[in-house]
């Protein structure tokens, strides 16, 4: 509460005096310390405060931290003259003045809201800087499509090295879904086995083999051998960038397709499994060459980081 010392602050605040305020520790409206006055409200857990700095200055701002004069003003609202303010606890000016006025910042803010700029005691404004959010980390270690099929797992080893942009895309099908559920539709026994064609989910034999992901890769041939275990891309005959979702995993050494097609990979494990599927049982219509009649499907696939 204010007692005689205020009548005391009011003579010199009529007198002209600078009482240079100090604001201290305090909490409620109209306790001051004994150099000036500093009149607080606190709202949601911050201080609305009036701190008279001078015989004619007064700010009314929000408050941050303690009143002990190392205060961090946040939103500097208004100044004005105010030598005729009374301190006394029965001061009509402090009825008609201070609380309206207090009541009329409580109205502005909260029909608009806290700023989100900082002020600084010189009231230079800057706004405040967000960091940036931090990139993800880079995956450690090879990247690995790990295949399930309905014949068992195929580990292949990816080689973004060798075949980046081939790589890519085949990263980017597995982790949209788009295997799922793919036949191997065309298979030699003990020298090959392909398949990812989208067609393939469909109960149409003899579609299979013409699908694609609706995109198409650039050639990205290399010196790599065509040796046991070597994933590819398939393509249209005379046409090397053409290339989209078929694959085909290669059983034996196969000099005649070295330089001819994209590898992307290599089987880690499960070339056994490989194996069996090569040798499915056969379709005996000509049409349908190389087509096994039993449905061996992807069950799923993933990339795995090894």
């Amino acid at each position: 509460m204010v007692g005689a010392e205020n009548h005391e602050a009011t003579r010199q605040l009529d007198s002209g005096k600078d009482l240079g305020c100090q604001p201290s520790r305090v909490n409620i409206a109209g306790m001051r310390d004994d150099n000036g006055f500093c009149l607080q409200k606190r709202i949601g857990g911050r201080r609305l405060e009036i701190v008279k700095k001078s015989n004619q200055l007064v700010w009314l701002c929000w408050v941050e931290g303690t009143c002990d004069g190392s205060l961090s003003y946040h939103g500097l609202i208004s100044n004005l003259l105010c030598r005729e303010i009374r301190l006394d606890h029965n001061s009509n000016m402090r009825k008609q003045f201070l609380f309206p006025l207090i009541l009329a910042v409580l109205a502005w803010f909260v029909a608009c809201g806290p700023s989100d700029q900082k002020v600084s005691t010189g009231s230079d404004e800057k706004e405040t800087v967000k960091p940036a959010a931090p990139e993800p980390a880079k995956p450690q270690g090879q990247p690995h499509a790990v295949v399930e099929t309905d014949k068992g797992t195929i580990v292949v080893r990816l080689l973004p090295d060798l075949a980046p942009k081939t790589v890519a895309n085949f990263e980017k099908l597995i982790k949209a879904g788009f295997y799922l559920k793919t036949k191997f539709h065309r298979v030699m026994p003990g020298r090959m086995i392909q398949g990812g064609d989208p067609n393939t989910k469909d109960n149409d034999p003899y579609n299979d083999g013409q699908g694609n992901s609706g995109e198409t890769l650039p050639a990205e041939f290399s010196t790599r051998k065509f040796e046991r275990g070597m994933v590819a891309m398939a393509h249209q005959e005379g046409d090397p960038d053409s290339a989209s979702s078929q694959f085909f995993i290669v059983l034996q050494r196969t000099p005649n397709w070295d330089g001819q097609y994209t590898i992307f990979g290599e089987v880690v494990e499960g070339l056994d499994v490989a194996e069996k599927i090569s040798k499915a049982p056969l379709s005996k219509n000509p049409r349908l060459r190389n087509w096994p009649v039993e449905n061996i499907r992807i069950r799923s696939a993933r990339v795995e980081y090894r």
